[in-house]
């Protein structure tokens, strides 16, 4: 799993890097044959992808799978034997996915270091890479809080199916509202505008985007482990 993960994360920063370069040859300057591609532009539109589509489904994936895998091997029950404080047990998985996001995410700034350097894209200084790598950090964090339901959901269902069809929902709401006014109230949309600062929806306040964000985060989180600890593990 950590090797598909790791190939997951990689899809951003590497499609990104294609159409970046042939938007680049389009649009050299042919006096003075400069690239008018730099990395800060790369780097956002690598977050882009990872929070409208690639993140969603791939951290939905790693929450799905350290979860379900308990019951699929059923090795919950003996772990419930010792005994094991259920809420803490929740907790501890909560530790593990937000780990396993955030160095994704690092992997994926690391990536994209790369792929702009290869392309020879401009802009590669400490300030950009301590400007670029905050913003991935926050984003990391959001993409956390917005798997929390797909704990939940795998507690109740307990298979990969029904988080697999509620992620690709997610990317779907999410590709329609990208241009609406709404994308700053649909929590898994709302990252996009709060870390690109060129997005300005008028019509909701900036930190209804935060709130948003926060109550689906820590709803999922509470109502995982009031269902768990209330759950009948057989």
């Amino acid at each position: 799993m950590l090797l598909i993960t790791l190939a997951g994360a990689s899809v951003s920063p590497f499609i990104n890097f294609l159409m970046f370069k042939a938007i680049e040859r389009l649009d050299m300057d042919e006096v003075n044959n400069v690239a008018v591609i730099d990395f800060p532009t790369y780097a956002d539109q690598t977050n882009f992808f990872i929070i409208l589509i690639i993140g969603v489904m791939l951290y939905g994936l790693l929450t799905t799978y350290s979860f379900s895998r308990e019951y699929q091997d059923d090795t919950l029950k003996s772990l419930l034997i010792i005994p094991i404080n259920r809420t803490m047990f929740i907790i501890s998985k909560c530790l593990l996915v937000f780990i396993w996001i955030m160095f994704l995410t690092i992997y994926t700034l690391g990536l994209s270091m790369v792929f702009a350097l290869l392309g020879g894209f401009a802009g590669i200084n400490v300030t950009n890479i301590l400007q670029v790598g905050k913003v991935y950090l926050l984003t990391g964090f959001m993409m956390f809080l917005l798997v929390m339901p797909l704990m939940l959901l795998t507690s109740i269902l307990k298979s990969y199916v029904a988080s697999v069809a509620f992620t690709i929902g997610i990317v779907i709401v999410n590709l329609v509202i990208m241009n609406s006014e709404f994308l700053a109230i649909y929590p898994w949309s709302a990252p996009l505008r709060i870390v690109n600062p060129l997005i300005n929806v008028a019509t909701f306040p900036y930190w209804y985007s935060w709130v948003a964000i926060l109550i689906t985060g820590f709803l999922g989180i509470l109502l995982t482990i009031i269902y768990f600890n209330r759950q009948d593990i057989q």
